[in-house]
C-alpha cells in the first residue's frame, strides 16, 4: 500500500510562537490549507477569538475545517488526549490528521498552564505510535510569560516562529511525572475508601460530576465541533535559541 504523505510523516508535534493575529494567521493558514489541499481531516481547537479569526481567514475552505472550542474541550486540559483521540478515531478514512490546538492561550490561571504544560509533554508519549497525526500548539509570545514558553520548548521536539523551524535544545520527558501539582483553586473533597467501596466511589464521581461547579461546559462524550472534511459527526519578536540545529 502506497503511504500517504501524513503516514510518511509519522507523529508530529510541534509548537509554534507567533505574536499578535497576523502572524497567528501566517502560521496557521499555510498549513491548514495544505492538509484540506491532501484530503485531510483538518482540526482546529482554538479559543473563541483565534476561533473566528481564522474562520473568516480561510473563507470558503472554513467548511473544510472543523473548529472545536478550546474553551470547552480543553477547559481541564487533563482531557485534551481523550478529545485527540475521538477525533482520530472519527477521522478514520481520512490519510491523515492534521490539527493546530492551542491550549495554552492568554487568560489561563497559573494551574492551568501548569496543567497544559503537562498535557504537552504527555501527548509525546500517548501518540507516539501514531503514524499520521501531526500537531502544531501556536504560544502568543506577547501574552504568554517566559516560563510558559520555556515550557512550550521543553514539551515539543521542534518549536518555529515567523523566522523559522528548528529542534529544540530542551526538549525532554524526564521528570514528566516528578514534579508537585499545583493547589486546586476551588474546593476539593476528600472520600477515604477501601477495596470494597467501589459502588460508593462511583457514585460520588457520578454526582460530582452532575455538580454545576465541576462539571466542563459541553457535558461528556465526544467533542462537539464544527464539521469538516475527513470527520465524522461527532514587547518582542521571540527568535530560535541560538546553538539549535536548523531544520529546513
Amino acid at each position: 500500500m502506497t503511504r500517504s504523505p501524513a503516514q510518511e510523516r509519522g507523529f508530529c508535534h510541534e509548537a509554534f510562537f507567533y505574536a499578535g493575529d497576523d502572524e497567528f494567521l501566517a502560521g496557521a493558514l499555510p498549513f491548514l490549507e495544505e492538509g484540506v489541499s491532501r484530503g485531510e481531516a483538518v482540526i482546529a481547537a482554538l479559543p473563541e477569538h483565534r476561533r473566528e479569526l481564522l474562520r473568516g481567514a480561510l473563507g470558503p475552505l472554513a467548511d473544510e475545517v472543523t473548529l472545536f472550542p478550546m474553551e470547552e474541550i480543553g477547559r481541564n486540559p487533563g482531557r485534551l488526549i481523550s478529545a485527540w483521540r475521538c477525533i482520530l478515531r472519527t477521522s478514520a478514512e481520512a490519510p491523515g490528521v492534521r490539527g493546530i490546538g492551542e491550549p495554552a492561550h492568554p487568560g489561563r490561571s497559573a494551574a492551568e498552564l501548569e496543567e497544559c504544560e503537562r498535557h504537552e509533554r504527555l501527548v509525546n508519549l500517548a501518540f507516539a505510535q501514531e503514524k499520521a497525526l501531526t500537531v502544531i500548539c501556536p504560544y502568543d509570545i506577547s501574552a504568554l510569560d517566559d516560563k510558559v514558553l520555556a515550557g512550550a520548548e521543553r514539551s515539543h521536539s521542534h518549536c518555529g516562529s515567523p523566522e523559522g523551524r528548528s529542534t529544540s535544545p530542551h526538549f525532554t520527558l524526564d521528570g514528566l511525572l516528578e514534579a508537585s501539582l499545583s493547589q486546586p483553586d476551588r474546593p476539593t473533597v476528600s472520600l477515604g475508601f477501601g477495596r470494597t467501596d467501589l459502588r460508593t466511589v462511583r457514585q460520588a464521581v457520578a454526582s460530582l460530576a452532575r455538580s454545576p461547579h465541576h462539571r466542563p461546559p459541553g457535558g461528556p462524550g465526544a467533542p462537539a465541533g464544527r464539521r469538516g472534511r475527513g470527520t465524522r459527526p461527532l514587547d518582542r519578536q521571540r527568535a530560535l535559541r541560538p546553538g539549535s540545529d536548523q531544520v529546513g
